[in-house]
């Protein structure tokens, strides 16, 4: 995989959280597909429209990171794998 790959997925994931930070209701809908789905050990299963309503909630998140990060290169698709931390 090119290193321009690796920057511009390492960037879309940025953009994302940083559009949660912001509160930003309309880069986040563009960000998630109608498919979307977050499965968490605290939430549960979460589809796109629920996780649109959290994030423009009262949860605000000040500093975010993504440390340990691999891009793992599929052809058509490429996967990010990392830690994220944040401070909310």
């Amino acid at each position: 995989m090119s290193e321009s790959v690796r920057d511009e997925i390492v960037a879309l994931a940025n953009g994302w959280m940083d559009a949660v930070r912001r509160r930003d209701m309309a880069a986040l809908e563009r960000f998630l597909g109608e498919e979307y789905v977050l499965i968490s050990g605290r939430l549960g299963r979460m589809g796109r429209s629920g996780w649109l309503a959290n994030a423009s909630g009262p949860y605000a998140i000040r500093e975010f990171s993504y440390d340990d990060v691999r891009v793992l290169d599929y052809g058509d698709v490429a996967i990010m794998d990392a830690r994220y931390s944040q401070q909310a």
